[in-house]
């Protein structure tokens, strides 16, 4: 349930991207520039490895580019967070008592995630944690299905 749940937190972050009001670190110049020092720094340490990994300068520059190319000001917290603002999702309530979605509660759930997902082997002595994230998880999806419902609606108004 818990994967299935944060698999929506997860088309969010992609589809609403746009809304999460983060900005890259660094433009196409700089990382242009930032490559090309690469090159030398590469080709010299590489010089001293086998052949065949010297061939892969390359593919190493480009992997390194797209990796700071995708640098944000934002952590993914952050992002998430601001995602769920714009949709106007700023709390749950949860047993009966409002929680505000906030950053603590963000990172909860992607800490669960990846201690999931990095087969943490450990896993029945999170079973309460993940009962209790599966609620939370659930308020929230819920509340992202609305927004997504009335925007579909609205779309489809327009037509």
């Amino acid at each position: 349930k818990f994967f299935h749940l944060f698999t929506i937190i997860e088309f969010c972050e992609k589809e609403f991207k746009v809304n999460d009001k983060s900005q890259k670190i660094l433009n196409k110049k700089s990382l242009t520039n930032i490559k090309l020092k690469l090159d030398g720094i590469i080709f010299e340490e590489l010089e001293k490895q086998t052949e065949e990994i010297k061939n892969s300068k390359n593919k190493l520059i480009t992997r390194i580019g797209q990796v700071l190319g995708e640098i944000t000001d934002l952590n993914r917290v952050e992002k998430i967070i601001n995602i769920l603002k714009y949709m106007g999702i700023n709390s749950i309530e949860f047993l009966l008592n409002p929680v505000e979605i906030n950053k603590d509660l963000i990172q909860e759930l992607i800490n669960l995630r990846n201690k999931s997902y990095h087969g943490d082997k450990n896993k029945d002595e999170y079973c309460n944690e993940y009962k209790t994230a599966v609620l939370k998880l659930m308020k929230i999806c819920e509340q992202i299905i609305v927004f997504l419902k009335r925007d579909l609606e609205k779309q489809i108004n327009t037509i």
